[in-house]
């Protein structure tokens, strides 16, 4: 018996729903925007791209094909709404999963690791950092978001790690961010978001915001520490215990004290790779 579960959304959200599918009982297929995600998991026989794929109804024939179809949206979900369960949590329960873990489950294919190993030995000490998400791409210097961390102090951050500390910086952002950082390793490899994440489990190490890194972070195969810093949104409710969690004292805005986000950066024990 094999079922299809589509997952709309972002990839902080699919990233979480792979949290659920060691623990279903049949082979699954998945379709989502992040196909690259679900591709080498072992229980899952066919990753599909169909962002619009929202009922059964749409596609009816290719559904037939499949046992059962799922469509889940935990933020619609009475765990999330009402209980105020984890994302990860959210989608085990609606789900009748009652063992509850977070750990995301992604699997890398052994010739990506292999491509980025001779960087990994070239950059390392190195550490990635993401001070902005998909809903925040154009900021202005003196701009406070609510989820993006403003760039001067991101900047300043940068330079700290990388002049202070002696570690290569690598920055990971929305592509259709167009704004640039001094300071920066550059890496001619392309990277795309599943290298992202290699690289992320050889790494000393992230600071991040409620974005693409501090999920990725949780993956069981590489479970990577970082400071991840919250404004509007919850770590109860999308973030992760390994990490170190700091939430901003004025409601609605990233402000935070640089020398409290470097000296929660020098907690981390993040192996050496």
């Amino acid at each position: 018996m094999t079922d299809l579960y589509s997952i709309p959304g972002g990839i902080g959200k699919c990233i979480s729903f792979s949290s659920t599918i060691s623990k279903l009982e049949s082979d699954i297929a998945v379709c989502s925007n992040w196909t690259s995600l679900f591709v080498n998991h072992p229980k899952v026989i066919g990753s599909y791209e169909f962002p619009g794929f929202y009922e059964k109804e749409t596609n009816a024939k290719f559904s037939s094909y499949f046992d059962n179809f799922f469509y889940l949206e935990p933020y619609s979900s009475k765990q999330f709404l009402q209980e105020g369960k984890h994302i990860s949590e959210c989608f085990q329960s609606m789900q009748g999963i009652e063992n509850f873990d977070k750990k995301a489950e992604i699997f890398f294919h052994q010739n990506d690791v292999k491509d980025l190993l001779n960087i990994v030995k070239e950059i390392d000490p190195f550490v990635l950092v993401q001070f902005s998400g998909t809903d925040d791409t154009f900021l202005k210097e003196n701009d406070l978001y609510t989820r993006s961390l403003n760039r001067k102090q991101a900047q300043e951050i940068i330079n700290i790690l990388n002049f202070d500390l002696k570690l290569n910086v690598i920055n990971v952002k929305n592509p259709n961010d167009t704004g640039t950082y001094e300071n920066l390793c550059q890496i001619k490899h392309p990277l795309d978001y599943i290298k992202y994440m290699i690289l992320l489990s050889f790494s000393r190490g992230f600071i991040g915001i409620d974005s693409f890194l501090q999920h990725a972070s949780s993956n069981r195969n590489k479970v990577t520490n970082g400071v991840v810093l919250w404004g509007s949104t919850s770590s109860k409710l999308f973030g992760y215990e390994h990490n170190i969690n700091l939430q901003t004292k004025a409601p609605y805005k990233m402000i935070f004290n640089t020398k409290e986000i470097m000296d929660s950066f020098s907690l981390l024990k993040n192996n050496a790779s």
